[in-house]
């Protein structure tokens, strides 16, 4: 989807990263982007209590009313799309933005679990009637890494390009 260069006025990537893997990738992200003239901000949830037992709670819920795009980034956790975002998405976000989603797992492949996790996070954006524009799956231990960061930066950078 192509759109106008300048279209979004501000754009919001919102990340969960427990180990910086998935907060690199929006730092790589919002240095592209705002090399191009966009304003963007980089914001991390953030959870008090624990996410292995399930018993937790968003103490830092970044706030999207005022944003145009959002870029919606997480680990994969034991296969699926992992709690934090989930709840996330689930609790925090309104209706009528486009949306952005990438994930990061450890696994050199995306079928194990990347892609499942994707699919979780599309069904939950959908029914926040959330429109998605693009996904993408950032296996870290792949010796194509760098080039799956490089991809996806250039598949977002085409959104604002005419």
């Amino acid at each position: 989807m192509n759109l106008k260069r300048g279209y979004y006025m501000k754009t919001s990537i919102i990340v969960y990263s427990k180990t910086g893997n998935t907060f690199y990738v929006g730092q790589r992200l919002r240095e592209s982007l705002e090399k191009l003239g966009q304003k963007v901000v980089l914001e991390r949830i953030g959870i008090s209590g624990s996410e292995e037992s399930g018993k937790f709670e968003l103490s830092n819920s970044p706030d999207v009313s005022e944003y145009d795009l959002l870029i919606l980034g997480s680990p994969v956790h034991g296969f699926s799309l992992c709690p934090v975002m989930t709840k996330y998405i689930s609790e925090a976000l309104a209706k009528d933005k486009k949306v952005i989603c990438f994930v990061t797992q450890f696994f050199a492949f995306p079928w194990l679990g990347g892609n499942r996790a994707v699919k979780q996070m599309k069904s939950l954006c959908t029914q926040k009637d959330l429109s998605i524009i693009y996904t993408q799956v950032i296996n870290w231990s792949s010796k194509k890494r760098e080039e799956q960061i490089l991809n996806f930066i250039d598949k977002v950078l085409t959104v604002y390009k005419a």
